[in-house]
Parts: structure tokens; sequence; C-alpha cells
């Protein structure tokens, strides 16, 4: 569901279902998608969506593909765990999960206007059983962050023996800091800890061994807590009074577009995690974020742009050829090999009928304008897409220009043997055929 659907259709209908229907509908039928045979392949094709490899980083012994996370909060149930990590994000945060179910009645408010959700609480989760059961059936590629929720040290310790297999770090709240210690005894993972901007006083946890910080979303307002891009200013000034401790912080929540992910950055978050964003500016998001971040951090982008050169004179090549046909289609219309394949001369034609003359001008001229269009798609697509490290624009010369080489075959299926059209091709070929086969296609 890359951007040009999601704002174009899907948000408009979701938008008008209520919160909770539409958020469980959208990531009910993508992860039902990402669960098919090839099903991230669908995904991948049309979106894009893989964050380049200069975005992986290793922080606190993890290496994540993409800065760029999704909040547990936003799906408490599990229901799109496994289409998360064809959609460009580099790690998924789960969770919290407690030993038994937390039921409570979700209430969210959507404001479209302000872009904002309304929480009445974020504590819903499905309980240590169930949660079990959804993460086996997971499919992920990318790191997981499990958030336990426990009231006693026996009860972490439980949760930590349980669920150790499936995380790759674990999130734990600020009042259970001190049972961190035990947690070492039961699991190797790195543990971060959860806090919030009301509840933020440094001298809680300045003795605490944890191995980094989760700022947690939302901002109190009205008896329940307020998502959107009103967290910024709350999250950056977070993000300041945790940067003394030298430790990774993961700021969640308060970004919509790129530029607000390069705020954050820019403060001091090591990494990111995505969540009214995700609502209102959709799953392209992190396909988004994760560009700005390449060509913001990189002198040099070092994507496959081999050849783009050679792409772009063979677009050209195509583009002349089409005002060559364009002239042929407009004078003389046939050429010698043509009349020889007929057995006719132009004259016979147009003395026979000289509607069929016009039909087949007709046709090369019609030809001519694929060919100039064609050839001007390529040149731009060569110019602004592949000369800038673009894999969708290679991918879509490629296979553009190998089913246009294979029209020649459909040519010489019916006997007829147009040596012009052979020339231009094997000479395109030639002149692009490393490239074709080069990486990156």
């Amino acid at each position: 569901m890359p951007d040009w659907s999601y704002h174009t259709f899907f948000k408009p209908v979701l938008f008008r279902m209520k919160p909770e229907t539409s958020r469980d509908f959208t990531l009910q039928l993508m992860n039902t998608l990402a669960r098919l045979p090839i099903g991230d392949k669908v995904i991948n094709f049309f979106g894009h969506m893989q964050p380049p490899a200069e975005l992986v980083q290793n922080i606190a012994g993890i290496r994540f593909p993409s800065p760029v996370g999704i909040s547990g909060a936003l799906d408490p149930n599990l229901k799109g765990t496994s289409a998360y990590s064809n959609l460009g994000y580099g790690f998924i945060e789960v969770g919290p999960i407690s030993i038994k179910p937390c039921t409570v009645h979700e209430s969210i408010v959507r404001n479209t206007d302000e872009e904002t959700l309304w929480y009445q609480q974020l504590q819903s989760n499905m309980g240590l059983d169930e949660a079990l059961i959804k993460l086996q059936q997971t499919k992920r590629t990318v790191p997981m962050g499990i958030g336990i929720k426990g009231e006693t040290e026996e009860e972490l310790s439980h949760l930590a023996e349980k669920l150790d297999e499936y995380a790759d770090f674990f999130i734990v709240d600020l009042n259970v800091a001190d049972h961190i210690e035990k947690m070492r005894s039961i699991t190797s993972k790195p543990v971060f800890l959860k806090v919030t901007h009301h509840q933020l006083d440094v001298n809680k946890f300045s003795d605490q061994t944890m191995d980094g910080f989760l700022i947690r979303e939302g901002v109190q307002k009205d008896g329940g807590l307020e998502l959107g891009k009103s967290e910024m200013p709350f999250l950056k000034s977070s993000i300041q009074q945790l940067l003394p401790f030298d430790k990774p912080i993961i700021a969640s929540g308060g970004v919509h577009e790129p530029s607000d992910a390069m705020e954050l950055f820019r403060s001091g978050a090591s990494l990111i995690q995505l969540h009214s964003g995700f609502v209102f500016s959709g799953p392209g998001l992190p396909k988004r974020i994760n560009e700005r971040y390449v060509f913001e951090k990189t002198t040099e982008i070092k994507q496959n742009t081999n050849g783009w050169l050679s792409f772009f004179f063979m677009g050209f090549g195509v583009f002349l050829a089409g005002i060559i046909a364009l002239f042929i289609g407009l004078t003389q219309v046939l050429l010698p090999y043509d009349e020889a394949f007929l057995g006719m001369k132009s004259e016979e034609i147009i003395a026979y009928n000289h509607h069929l003359f016009h039909f087949m001008s007709h046709d090369r001229i019609c030809l001519a304008g694929v060919m100039i269009s064609a050839g001007f798609m390529f040149m731009q697509l060569s110019y602004h897409g592949i000369r800038k490290g673009d894999h969708w624009a290679r991918k879509a010369f490629v296979i553009a220009a190998t089913i246009g080489f294979l029209n020649l075959f459909y040519f010489i299926g019916f006997g007829y043997f147009d040596k012009l059209t052979l020339s231009i091709t094997l000479s395109f070929f030639h002149f692009s055929y490393l490239d074709f086969i080069g990486p990156g296609t």
C-alpha cells in the first residue's frame, strides 16, 4: 500500500470508519498479504519499501536495518506484525505484554484537521498466552522489542523467560527499574527503560543499569493521551534531558513527515517509532524517512548508479528512431524491403486502394509516437532516477526495455523481417547489455 494508493483511495475510505475499525482492518489486510507465499515480493515490487544498505546501524549490540520502527501501542493485538518488516521498518515494538490480559475498552478519537489521535489509555494487551501464540505465527526479518509489564520481580522474570526467544530487546516500565538486575540473570537481551514526558525525572533512574531509553508517545490532555505532531516539542525536550546518560534513545510518536524524523535525529534520538504518522501519512512514510535519512547523512549515495549514461543514450536513440519513423510515415511510408515483402510497389498499393496506403501511413505514425514517448520516458528515468540510485527507476527501465526488445520476435513470428527495427534494436541492446545484467537489476 504505497503512498499513491493510500492517499488517493484507501485513506478516504478508511477515515469513514471508526478509528478502531479502520486500524484493525488495515493491519489485518496488510498482514494477510504479507503471509501469502509471494506476498512480501508483491509489496516490495509495488512499494519498493526495503531500506537501503546505508541505513544499517548497530545499537546496543543489535543490528537495525533502518532507524525507523513502529510503536507497539498502535497494534496491541499483533494484527499487522508480519507486514511491518516489508514496509521499510527497521524494527518492531510489541506490547506491553502482561501475564494476564488487559481487556479494557479502547476509546480513540481521530481529529483529521489537526492530525491527532486521542486515546483514553495505551494499556491494552492480550496477555502472555495469546501473545505467545501470535508471536509463533509471526514472520519477521527485523529486530523486535517486546515491552513487558509486571508488578513484581517474579512476574517480570517469568515474562522475560517466556518471551526471550522472540525478543531482540526488552522494554520495562520506570516503576520496575529496580528489577533490571534480576532480569539480567534470565536474559542476555538489552533492556530499555520506558519513560513518559510527564514522569521524566532523571534522578529516579540515574543509578539504573539500563541499556537505553524509550520515550513513550502521548501528551496528557483531557483525561487521556493526545498523539500527533504536537508531541514534537515534548519529545525533543525529553531527548535533551536523557542525552547526558550516553545511552541509545528511542523516540516514539510525533513524526508525520521525514522532516519531523530528521529533527528528532538531530536532537539526539538514535531510533524513532511511528504511531499517528502511520495513520495520517500512510504506510509509505518509513520509506520516505529512510530516503531522506540517506540523502542527509551520506555525502555520496552508494547505490547502484552504474550505466545511467548508457541508459540515457539508449532512450535518446529510441527517441531519435521515433523521429525517423515519423518522417518515413509522413513521406514515403514504405521502405524497399517492405515493398519486397508485399510484392508490390507503393504506386500499385495506391492504385489498388489508396485508403490501404493511408492506413499503413497511420500505423507507422502511431508507432513513431510510441517510440518518441518511450524514448523520452527512458531519458527521464535515466537522468532523474537511475543517476540518483533509485532502484525503482532501474527496474522500470529494464522491464519496459526488455518487453520492447521481445517485440522484435513478434515481427519475425509473422515472417516479416524489419531490417531497420533489427539494426536499431541491436545497437541499443549493445549499448546497455552490460548495464542490464549488472547489479541492481
